[in-house]
């Protein structure tokens, strides 16, 4: 997804190309990677899950190096549970607008905004998901929409962000 990559390319351009750009692929080993994830972790700039994503294009790096025979090992690949680099945080709590919180915004929204907005405040549906919705997805008969594109940045359509059809009740 295009979103993904932007997201790999920044961490490459902020984080690793600064940690480890000037060193070869086998420089690069599990005591560095520690100390750079002790790094970013202390220095209070980012958070431990931005710090765990920034792991992610880099372990992918090292895993294409040793496909590709120019490293024996990836230094950044957990070899158990114990063994992860990932640094422990905890997900948001997701905080969810109440009666009176909804009924004020409903009331705020434009006459074109509005049914869109109903629509994502009542079944809970990403916006990228909601505006790819078409009229084949509607089971009126069941109430129920199936959710199986999203709208994606830069006008395409794609899959939704778990990669997954789901099907969502709606009241009547």
């Amino acid at each position: 997804e295009a979103a993904t990559w932007r997201e790999y390319e920044s961490h490459l351009r902020l984080r690793l190309v600064p940690a480890f750009g000037q060193l070869k692929l086998r420089q690069i080993t599990r005591a560095r990677i520690e100390a750079y994830v002790a790094r970013e972790h202390a220095s209070g700039k980012v958070g431990a899950k931005t710090i765990n994503n920034s792991l992610i294009p880099l372990r992918q790096i090292l895993a294409r190096a040793v496909r590709d025979g120019i490293i024996a090992s990836n230094p950044a690949a957990a070899t158990s549970r114990d063994d992860s680099l990932k640094l422990p945080y905890e997900f948001p709590r997701m905080q969810h607008l109440d009666r009176e919180q909804a009924r004020d915004y409903l009331a705020a929204c434009s006459d074109d905004y509005r049914p869109l907005a109903e629509l994502l405040i009542a079944t809970g549906l990403r916006i990228g998901e909601a505006v790819a919705l078409e009229w084949g997805d509607i089971d009126l008969d069941a109430l129920t929409l199936r959710v199986s594109r999203s709208w994606k940045l830069g006008g395409t359509v794609g899959t939704p962000k778990t990669d997954r059809a789901r099907v969502v009740h709606i009241d009547p």
